[in-house]
């Protein structure tokens, strides 16, 4: 089966103090670590071998899920010598893998199936898929539109509606060659790279509810 790849290496610096004496993936909602509802979600649509990429207070990560026998999966850690942003840990895998890779910010939680998304990604035959979400922002104030100084009309308290990065994704093997040794990249650094290099890069709308917690208000919002 394809693995899955959990970014939980960052330091959480939106989430301090909570973070200062715990890793982001391991706070809790609803009395259970993040990270492991993630887990714990990606088991029950099938999957069973796992990378944990970790850095940050990465002892408790690794102490905690060990090799993932107690869920009867594999785990196996991606230990960043240095950050190495949300896609350069992908360059410490050292096993053959001859399938697509799902990559995971581990602050996100969300009701999308990942055997959808892979489908998706298999029939569009694309070298890259992001997942997107719809984000509408909304501005509490009448907005001028003007050719210079000369009025043309005033829209009254607009909403603007934006597709944004989602942190998830599903990559080809042969993006991972596209990552240095240990390279400190950014996931949109490295879809960059790909499309620059002519590879198929597609984008998966996300309808599913979706979370991210990175925010110390949508942490307290989810533990109410």
């Amino acid at each position: 089966t394809n693995s899955i790849v959990f970014m939980a290496g960052g330091k959480g610096k939106r989430l301090r103090p909570h973070t200062e004496d715990c890793p982001k993936p391991m706070l809790k909602i609803g009395g259970k670590p993040i990270l492991e509802r993630l887990l714990e979600k990606s088991i029950k649509s099938g999957f069973n071998n796992f990378y944990f990429s970790v850095n940050y207070l990465k002892n408790q990560i690794m102490d905690y899920f060990q090799g993932g026998e107690k869920w009867g999966v594999q785990i196996k850690y991606l230990s960043e010598n240095k950050p190495c942003g949300t896609a350069g840990s992908l360059s410490l895998i050292e096993d053959k893998i001859d399938k697509p890779l799902i990559v995971v910010n581990s602050d996100i939680l969300t009701g999308l199936d990942y055997k959808t998304l892979l489908t998706f990604h298999e029939n569009n035959q694309s070298s890259a898929t992001l997942c997107s979400r719809n984000h509408e922002v909304s501005i509490p104030f009448g907005v001028f539109n003007s050719d210079g100084i000369i009025f043309e009309g005033i829209d009254e308290k607009p909403t603007f509606a934006f597709q944004i990065n989602a942190g998830i994704y599903v990559v080809d093997i042969s993006v991972k060659k596209k990552i240095g040794h240990d390279e400190p990249i950014s996931m949109p650094d490295v879809i960059h790279r790909v499309k620059q290099s002519d590879g198929r890069v597609v984008v998966f709308p996300l309808h599913e509810n979706w979370t991210d917690l990175g925010s110390e208000a949508q942490y307290f919002k989810m533990n109410d």
